[in-house]
Protein backbone atom coordinates (compact mmCIF):
# COMPACT_ATOMS: atom_id res chain seq x y z
CA UNK A 1 0.00 0.00 0.00
CA UNK A 2 2.81 2.56 0.50
CA UNK A 3 3.91 1.77 -3.26
CA UNK A 4 0.52 2.81 -4.13
CA UNK A 5 0.51 6.00 -1.78
CA UNK A 6 3.90 6.67 -3.18
CA UNK A 7 2.69 6.65 -7.08
CA UNK A 8 -0.99 8.36 -6.60
CA UNK A 9 0.08 11.10 -8.75
CA UNK A 10 0.69 8.77 -11.58
CA UNK A 11 -2.84 7.41 -11.22
CA UNK A 12 -4.65 10.51 -11.03
CA UNK A 13 -2.95 11.73 -14.02
CA UNK A 14 -4.51 8.39 -15.22
CA UNK A 15 -8.14 9.58 -13.85
CA UNK A 16 -7.63 6.00 -11.70
CA UNK A 17 -8.66 6.98 -8.18
CA UNK A 18 -7.61 4.11 -6.04
CA UNK A 19 -9.01 3.28 -2.43
CA UNK A 20 -8.22 0.15 0.06
CA UNK A 21 -11.03 -1.38 1.28
CA UNK A 22 -10.64 -3.79 4.80
CA UNK A 23 -12.00 -5.98 6.90
CA UNK A 24 -10.48 -3.73 9.53
CA UNK A 25 -12.72 -1.75 11.70
CA UNK A 26 -13.16 2.11 10.73
CA UNK A 27 -10.87 2.64 13.64
CA UNK A 28 -8.08 0.70 12.86
CA UNK A 29 -8.18 1.97 9.02
CA UNK A 30 -7.66 5.22 10.41
CA UNK A 31 -4.97 4.73 12.19
CA UNK A 32 -3.13 3.22 9.40
CA UNK A 33 -4.29 6.22 7.07
CA UNK A 34 -2.78 8.49 9.95
CA UNK A 35 0.03 6.73 10.77
CA UNK A 36 1.30 5.92 6.95
CA UNK A 37 -0.29 8.89 5.83
CA UNK A 38 -2.16 7.39 3.32
CA UNK A 39 -3.85 9.86 0.52
CA UNK A 40 -5.85 6.50 -0.45
CA UNK A 41 -9.47 6.44 0.34
CA UNK A 42 -10.45 3.51 2.88
CA UNK A 43 -14.02 1.50 3.25
CA UNK A 44 -14.54 -0.77 5.99
CA UNK A 45 -15.80 -4.39 4.83
CA UNK A 46 -16.50 -6.05 8.06
CA UNK A 47 -18.56 -8.96 6.57
CA UNK A 48 -16.48 -9.25 3.24
CA UNK A 49 -19.38 -8.28 0.95
CA UNK A 50 -17.88 -6.22 -0.96
CA UNK A 51 -15.28 -9.08 -1.66
CA UNK A 52 -17.55 -11.86 -2.52
CA UNK A 53 -19.11 -9.45 -4.65
CA UNK A 54 -16.33 -9.30 -6.91
CA UNK A 55 -15.86 -13.25 -6.84
CA UNK A 56 -12.54 -12.49 -4.75
CA UNK A 57 -11.31 -15.42 -2.44
CA UNK A 58 -12.38 -14.63 1.39
CA UNK A 59 -10.81 -16.58 4.36
CA UNK A 60 -11.10 -16.80 7.87
CA UNK A 61 -8.82 -15.67 10.85
CA UNK A 62 -8.63 -15.30 14.23
CA UNK A 63 -8.17 -12.44 15.68
CA UNK A 64 -10.02 -8.75 15.57
CA UNK A 65 -11.87 -9.35 12.02
CA UNK A 66 -13.20 -12.45 11.23
CA UNK A 67 -12.51 -12.16 7.45
CA UNK A 68 -9.51 -11.42 5.22
CA UNK A 69 -9.47 -10.82 1.50
CA UNK A 70 -7.03 -12.10 -0.81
Amino acid sequence: MKLLNKHLELFQQHNVKLLSISSDSPQNMNRLQQKYKFNLAFISDPRAKIAKSYKVSVYEQLGETPLRSL
